[in-house]
């Protein structure tokens, strides 16, 4: 009974002690980017293909994500709202 509880008071001391080494060890000193203008742009833009847009995305990418580009959104067919 003894000897169990001791097993047991290390296995909770070692479980404890590696929970927080391994805490410690995931915190990170990068910067986060925040490319929420960069994403948006890229949505929404109806200028096409830009110079700002090269440095963070490929042509296909653009044309994939790009609602002018996916839909005819600018079409006669389609009434505004």
């Amino acid at each position: 009974m003894k000897k169990s509880m001791i097993s047991l008071l290390c296995l909770i001391g070692f479980l404890l002690i590696t929970t927080i080494g391994c805490a410690q060890q995931t915190q990170s000193d990068i910067p986060k980017i925040d490319i929420s203008s960069v994403v948006k742009e890229a949505f929404i833009t109806d200028k096409g293909y830009t110079g700002e847009l090269t440095k963070y995305m490929t042509e296909d990418v653009f044309a994939k994500t790009n609602i002018y580009k996916t839909y005819a959104v600018n079409d006669l067919i389609f009434k505004k709202p």
